[in-house]
């Protein structure tokens, strides 16, 4: 590598030499070196937050050429709802990408990469830009994002910010225009109430121009040296054209929540009943759609447009434990459901009742199941459990009983975050670390295109 950008120094040296005679020796010679020295640091950089990936996936060949097959399998007219982490609209699929250093992965960053075309973009426009708070990128350290059903061009984030001069944690909306590269705070949750200590937005869906979201407010107070909490969450609609915020709702039920709109219906969950409820606009009337037992939760939920159903997991949260086995892992059941445009609720049979996740394909469902592994070694005590065996299963939506293996990772590949669309599997790579109290699995701020058909692999890195 080094060989190779002498070899470039030296290039821009000769062209120095014949197009301009007004340069010293030595002034030539110092532009040289300081060409060199640049490019070398640049490389050295580079190996210091991404040199790991050349001893990783060795049974895998590096992608020379994105191969798209525009007849084959994809996620076409499939929503997931409730996306943290990587996020597909359209044509773009959103990912967090950061670089890695020895105490933490600095700052989140998004990019998105065209799934047709594999060219990746950075939502940051400046070239020059460091995307991290040394250089001061405003785009950094968004936890999540929402897209206007119309608009390709548009993305809202919530970014928490510490209201200088106090502790108070403070969560902002703020819109990023792609096409004209600006970016916007378009909500202050000061402006709604003046005096909490900490507040969380949680945004759920924009219909006609309007962002609904609610606005959770949490208060500190000391009283006789005990600290009392409460809380208060707000409903809201933030018109995107206007910008001005409307409260709909100022003592919302905090226990109602997974708000999706499909077509003319909004469907949410109510924690206190575990019931997943079905109604209109208006709220005249809700419907019981999908009631799941105590000590489960909803975990994912996802709408095909084109069959007109919705995907739920009820899954248990004793299987996503790294660090300790359930009680009893046999008598937990997992169970995957379908309601189609009737309302008509039923279960979906797949190969393991111990489904973790699961993502939807127009041919395809992919999953993992509960299939631990812990890699934990002496002297260190704490357990580092895969508890998805590092594999990606598969099974036709016309034959769920099925499964094949997808992807196997080898017990080195370790991904927590995954899409799949055609051939290719995208994930956000995890990497078993050595921390003071033992092992723990680390998100690096890498993800990796794998095509699961060519047996290659591309890492889409922060440049």
């Amino acid at each position: 590598m080094r060989s190779f950008f002498r070899i470039v120094a030296i290039t821009l040296l000769l062209c120095t030499l014949t197009g301009c005679h007004t340069s010293s020796r030595d002034q030539i010679a110092e532009s040289a070196k300081s060409r060199i020295t640049a490019q070398e640091t640049a490389s050295s950089v580079y190996d210091i937050h991404f040199g790991y990936q050349k001893d990783l996936g060795k049974w895998l060949d590096m992608e020379k050429e994105y191969l798209y097959d525009p007849d084959g399998d994809a996620s076409d007219g499939i929503t997931k709802f409730n996306t943290i982490g990587m996020i597909h609209v359209g044509e773009r699929l959103y990912f967090p990408i950061s670089k890695q250093t020895p105490l933490s992965t600095e700052d989140n960053f998004y990019a998105y990469v065209s799934t047709k075309t594999g060219e990746k973009h950075y939502i940051c426009p400046d070239p020059l830009c460091g995307h991290d708070e040394e250089s001061g990128c405003p785009y950094i350290n968004f936890d999540v994002l929402a897209f206007p059903p119309d608009s390709d061009s548009k993305i809202y984030g919530v970014r928490t910010n510490i209201v200088a001069g106090t502790a108070v944690l403070q969560d902002r909306i703020y819109e990023i225009d792609l096409s004209e590269n600006k970016l916007r705070q378009i909500y202050n949750s000061k402006d709604i109430c003046k005096d909490f200590d900490v507040d969380y937005i949680t945004m759920y869906f924009i219909i006609e121009d309007t962002l609904y979201f609610t606005d959770r407010f949490v208060f500190y107070e000391d009283v006789e040296r005990e600290r009392i909490v409460t809380e208060r969450t707000w409903l809201l609609g933030l018109n995107l054209k206007t910008k001005e915020t409307a409260v709909l709702n100022d003592h919302f039920d905090e226990n109602l929540e997974r708000f999706h709109v499909i077509g003319d219906r909004i469907f949410y969950t109510d924690l206190a009943e575990r019931t997943v409820y079905c109604t209109d606009f208006a709220f005249t009337e809700k419907t019981p759609v999908l009631q799941y037992p105590d000590g489960y939760q909803l975990s994912i939920d996802q709408y095909d447009s084109n069959t007109g159903e919705l995907y739920m997991l009820v899954t248990n949260s004793e299987l996503h434990q790294a660090a300790v086995y359930p009680e009893n892992p046999n008598a937990i059941k997992c169970t995957l459901y379908c309601v189609d445009s009737d309302l008509q609720c039923k279960e979906v049979p797949m190969p393991s009742d111990q489904l973790i996740d699961f993502q939807l394909t127009n041919e395809y469902i992919y999953y993992r199941k509960y299939d631990p592994i812990n890699f934990k070694t002496p002297p260190y005590e704490r357990n580092a459990i895969d508890v998805f065996g590092n594999k990606l299963y598969r099974v036709k939506r016309s034959d769920t009983m099925t499964p094949e293996v997808a992807f196997d990772g080898h017990e080195e590949l370790f991904f927590r975050d995954y899409f799949v669309t055609g051939d290719y599997l995208y994930f956000a790579y995890y990497a078993l670390v050595i921390r003071e109290e033992g092992q723990v699995f680390r998100r690096m701020g890498a993800t990796a295109r794998v095509n699961m058909k060519e047996n290659t692999i591309k890492w889409l890195n922060l440049d």
